[in-house]
């Protein structure tokens, strides 16, 4: 009724080749070896890279070290290819690089690594909490004798909370006593270095006391005076020890300085894998329909993701969904994952299938139809 018109094509398949044929590289140099290597496995294989040169794999360890292309890893004895072994906890590998580095054996190591380590965050420029557990518990304990003239009490970190030994007897002294809180309706006091531990759990402290009746019931009484006089106090404490703290520091250099190596070992030490090596990454990946090109962020997702957990925050519309496809058959075809799954929402599932499909003509794709959807499926 010419409302609707169908046209119907032959595919691809009729007229053109869709499974694009890569030449097998030949390795015929060490550079060639390592993106070969890279490509076909994943990793750098000197055993391999000697095989296809005709050279001792001594050689070629040593001729990719001195390119710089790979680094041994002295923790694990393997070469890891640069843009790898040069990410991660950088602090990490440069201290135990240092540590073992007989006879300048990782000098290379030391000098590539010393340039991508994140600059030191200065001790007054560090944001710290009371409770924060990588802070010296020394710390806290001078804080303890400082503020509240206790001594002897045993501050651990257990699972995720600060737990204090008994108070001794003479931490219930006037200057603990009086930086507490006293409970008139209970007759029972709140010492200050309770208050302490409580702000470093970051919970309230309820002032209160169950009774047993002469009938067996119970009843709990909570003096809510002193329960909000307790959560000022907390309040102070929390306030009162990050200036105590910062106090301490500026009169104590060395201290100053082993809380700034901490904190920056700890949380300032990772180098995101950013940026692979342009010549690692390919337009056309094996098993792909060659009418695909993956662009140059595609390209870098996928090598990335094949050795890490990552996410995509790309905007709507740069490929996310050729770029997970592309992720799972790599990780497939290097042996890292025998099964990928990729899940999707519903409404998307037939666009994401016909998109793998057309993607990788050869792939065995399982996927959820409509009818898997009712009782019976």
């Amino acid at each position: 009724n010419g409302k609707k018109k169908v046209e119907v094509n032959k595919t691809d398949v009729f007229t053109k080749r869709v499974v694009g044929v890569m030449p097998q590289p030949k390795a015929e140099t060490t550079k060639d070896g390592v993106i070969l290597s890279v490509q076909q496995f994943g990793v750098i294989r000197p055993d391999k890279i000697a095989e296809w040169l005709n050279k001792p794999a001594e050689e070629v360890e040593r001729e990719i070290i001195e390119s710089r292309l790979g680094f041994k890893d002295p923790q694990t004895g393997n070469i890891q290819v640069r843009h790898e072994y040069l990410s991660g906890n950088v602090r990490e590998k440069l201290a135990y690089a240092e540590e073992h580095n007989e006879n300048g054996e990782y000098d290379t190591n030391i000098d590539e690594l010393r340039k991508v380590i994140p600059i030191d965050i200065p001790a007054h420029l560090i944001e710290f909490n009371i409770g924060s557990t990588w802070i010296p518990t020394e710390l806290y304990q001078e804080y303890l004798k400082d503020k509240f003239d206790v001594t002897g009490i045993k501050l651990t970190h257990v699972g995720s909370a600060w737990v204090a030994g008994d108070l001794p007897w003479s931490g219930k002294n006037e200057k603990n006593r009086s930086e507490g809180v006293y409970s008139e309706k209970l007759g029972e006091q709140v010492y200050g270095s309770d208050l302490m531990i409580a702000a470093m759990n970051n919970v309230p402290l309820v002032v209160s006391r169950t009774e047993k009746h002469r009938d067996g019931t119970t009843e709990t009484i909570t003096d809510k005076e002193a329960t909000a006089a307790c959560s000022d106090k907390i309040s102070q404490i929390k306030d009162d020890f990050v200036e105590w703290a910062r106090g301490k520091m500026q009169q104590d250099s060395e201290l100053a300085e082993r809380v700034q190596k901490i904190y920056n070992d700890r949380f300032n030490a990772i180098v995101p894998m950013m940026k692979v090596d342009d010549i690692f990454l390919s337009k056309h990946l094996p098993g792909q329909n060659h009418k695909y090109e993956l662009y140059k962020h595609q390209q870098n997702a996928t090598v990335r993701a094949t050795t890490q957990p990552i996410m995509l925050a790309h905007e709507v519309g740069t490929g996310k969904t050729i770029t997970l496809i592309s992720t799972a058959m790599e990780m497939r075809r290097l042996g890292t994952a025998k099964k990928p799954m990729i899940v999707v929402q519903n409404a998307t599932t037939p666009q994401f299938v016909k998109e793998a499909k057309d993607l990788y003509p050869n792939a065995k794709i399982l996927t959820v139809s409509e009818r898997d959807r009712t009782r019976e499926g």
